[in-house]
């Protein structure tokens, strides 16, 4: 789902997707990998998940959109 997301959002250019069941509007051009954490921006705001404890700036998900957040970032930077 993700995958078709920024398919279409590179296809429309544009560099932000929706991310599913949040508020959310990931900017899919700012994600960046080292390891397991990633840093990306978000409505131009700049934050970090972490793809192996499921951890967003540092903290667990606070939200079922906050968890989505999560689950987009780390399958655009590992693609899973």
């Amino acid at each position: 789902m993700i995958g078709g997301l920024v398919s279409s959002a590179f296809d429309a250019s544009n560099a932000t997707i929706a991310v599913p069941d949040s508020s959310y509007a990931l900017d899919y051009d700012s994600v960046r990998a080292n390891g397991n954490l990633i840093t990306f921006k978000v409505d131009g705001a700049p934050m970090s998940a972490d793809c192996s404890s499921g951890y967003l700036n540092g903290r667990s998900p606070e939200s079922r959109g906050q968890a989505q957040l999560v689950n987009a970032v780390c399958t655009v930077a590992f693609g899973v």
